[in-house]
């Protein structure tokens, strides 16, 4: 396993136990407001120090939830959706993107898959979209460290993008020329 993956999921799971808490919080998008939960940073705060290791929402909750302070808990973005005002209540669809969860910090990413439903191979199909997208983005990652490896700082004459780039052993940034501060940061 490598690092990166090691290190996202170190912040769900308990290290010592291998267990987890996951406290959901994406019930919002499906029923609406929920009585009760007015401050997600408050309510995040809570589970945190309550003992939960990350938490689940969509992808627009966690600029209302990023508390900045306390105890670390976990993200996980889920990137599917339906709402009970539906005749297909059931029938989840893609509403986020593994680049979303990236873009966001998140430690990993979730899909709501209703096995029997009568739109399964439906969902079905976007689980197999979002391995390939998240494929892709890894795939990315390996170029710029590839180009790196290959022509050392001069790299950022060979190849285009929006990222950052940071020598590892000095954490020195080579290059952050993205029009956007959610660029990705590869580590050489």
């Amino acid at each position: 396993m490598n690092i990166g993956k090691s290190v996202r999921l170190e912040r769900i799971f308990n290290r010592n136990t291998g267990r987890s808490i996951i406290v959901p919080l994406d019930h919002g998008t499906t029923v609406g407001p929920i009585a009760g939960l007015v401050d997600l940073r408050e309510t995040v705060n809570k589970v945190a120090e309550g003992g939960a290791n990350a938490v689940l929402m969509h992808k627009g909750l966690p600029r209302c939830a990023h508390r900045g302070h306390g105890r670390d808990v976990g993200l996980i973005i889920h990137l599917s959706a339906s709402t009970t005002l539906s005749p297909f209540p059931n029938a989840k669809i893609l509403v986020g993107s593994v680049e979303d969860g990236i873009k966001l910090g998140a430690d990993a990413v979730s899909v709501h898959l209703n096995l029997g439903d009568e739109s399964e191979r439906d969902m079905l199909r976007d689980l197999g979209a979002l391995r390939q997208e998240g494929e892709a983005a890894r795939a990315d990652a390996e170029l710029v460290l590839r180009a790196y490896e290959v022509w050392g700082e001069d790299c950022l004459r060979h190849i285009e993008g929006d990222f950052a780039l940071i020598r590892k052993r000095s954490k020195a940034l080579i290059q952050t020329d993205a029009r956007s501060t959610n660029m990705p940061l590869f580590q050489a």
